[in-house]
């Protein structure tokens, strides 16, 4: 699956290719999908994508707990490359910035483990997507007109070969493509932004097969 959470080059863990803040990272190593599978920690990312940077006092605001909780929890995805310093003036309100504008891993590659936590880890991103499509529904009538019209789903049943959907996911990708750098670089953000989240999920629409 991939997460495009809005992260100064980092090596690939899987190919050691060097990626640019506007390139996806894929994860293999189980240690660094353990470390990221904490709902916690998913929503930091998150928060620290929105704000461009994102200290452990200003994370209190999107986990709670203390700022202490918060350090402990943007040291962890510091340490695996997730977050990076962003140069503050102070080892307590420390900044934290994103080092890449996605996040990919595959719940059905590598060994056991590596499955297990990649499992685990898709298992926390769904929930936070649910919950915030669930969040947005029972607050919506407080946003403004403008953003209502522009959010809201649509589903639809896809009679196609493999390769067609396939296709279809590339296409989305491109189209997407463009605002990812706009996740690394609050600079890159246009007047009048309104930060929005677009979850694209694809499923059978039948039970599995039975032997």
């Amino acid at each position: 699956m991939t997460s495009h959470a809005p992260a100064r080059d980092q090596r690939d863990s899987e190919s050691g290719t060097t990626l640019s803040r506007t390139d996806s990272r894929k994860l293999t190593d189980p240690l660094e999908l353990r470390a990221l599978a904490h709902p916690n920690r998913i929503k930091l990312l998150a928060a620290v994508g929105l704000r461009g940077t994102l200290t452990a006092t200003e994370a209190v605001e999107f986990v709670g707990g203390s700022p202490a909780s918060c350090a402990y929890h943007l040291r962890t995805l510091a340490k695996y490359g997730f977050i990076e310093d962003a140069g503050g003036q102070s080892r307590r309100e420390r900044p934290w910035r994103l080092t890449q504008a996605g996040l990919s891993w595959n719940e059905q590659a590598g060994g056991t483990e590596q499955r297990a936590v990649a499992r685990a880890l898709g298992d926390v991103v769904y929930g936070e997507w649910l919950e915030n499509i669930r969040r947005y529904r029972l607050a919506s009538d407080l946003y403004p007109a403008e953003v209502r019209e522009v959010c809201g789903g649509t589903e639809i049943v896809l009679f196609a070969t493999l390769a067609e959907v396939a296709d279809v996911q590339r296409q989305i990708d491109a189209v997407l493509a463009p605002f990812k750098q706009r996740g690394t670089d609050p600079r890159m953000r246009p007047v009048g932004q309104v930060p929005l989240e677009m979850i694209v999920f694809t499923h059978p629409a039948v039970p599995p097969p039975t032997s």
